[in-house]
């Protein structure tokens, strides 16, 4: 969680120029006339870096598995030469100085591997640090939905966190429901800015 060197989206950014896909904050530049105009229609419910590293350090006191988890994550990444453990840091370190023909090979390739990586086919043992990256920020949101006096609510974020994030709702109030599910593409090419990033899912009360 902490010492990170690059802010995550401006990382995200970089591997979508080099997949030649579409960034996905992007997706919000046609709505920021509206946020600018109504802000209080346009929240950021998330968890922020601070409660993430208040949760991390209470995890670390109190919760043995997670510290032991957490210390043998830190052990392997020492053990390992730098970037070889992160097959997207590899990646664009390999596309930096290659050919326009090569980096669309490499783009071909890497959106491949995105694309098996969100439909959960590429196998990778549990991080201990998905108890803050996901687990916390579901609980988060699921604490803010809850707690909303809104009626109607549309919410952007990663569809990994959906199952996370509806079963803390249902632990809040079993009324909660699945209205309905539409299935969209999780990623799109730059020439097709129509397409939506993620899946739209209705519950509600």
């Amino acid at each position: 969680m902490r010492g990170s060197k690059q802010d995550l989206s401006a990382g995200y950014k970089k591997m979508a120029e080099q997949c030649g896909l579409s960034f996905q904050l992007n997706y919000f530049d046609p709505i920021k006339a509206d946020m600018a105009i109504h802000p209080s229609r346009h929240i950021t419910a998330d968890a922020n870096i601070l409660e993430m590293n208040t949760e991390y350090d209470r995890l670390l006191r109190e919760d043995s598995a997670f510290s032991a988890g957490m210390a043998a994550k830190a052990a392997k990444a020492n053990a390992t030469p730098s970037n070889s453990g992160d097959p997207f840091a590899l990646f664009l370190g390999i596309v930096e100085g290659a050919t326009p023909e090569q980096k669309k090979l490499a783009g071909i390739v890497c959106r491949g591997v995105l694309g098996m990586a969100v439909s959960g086919t590429l196998g990778e043992e549990k991080d201990p640090s998905n108890r803050i990256i996901v687990d916390f920020r579901n609980k988060t949101l699921a604490h803010y939905v809850d707690e909303s006096k809104s009626d109607k609510i549309y919410i952007t974020y990663g569809a990994v966190h959906f199952p996370g994030f509806f079963a803390e709702l249902k632990q809040r109030d079993p009324k909660f429901t699945i209205r309905s599910v539409k299935g969209v593409r999780p990623m799109t090419l730059p020439d097709e800015p129509h397409l939506a990033p993620s899946a739209v899912v209705g519950a509600a009360k």
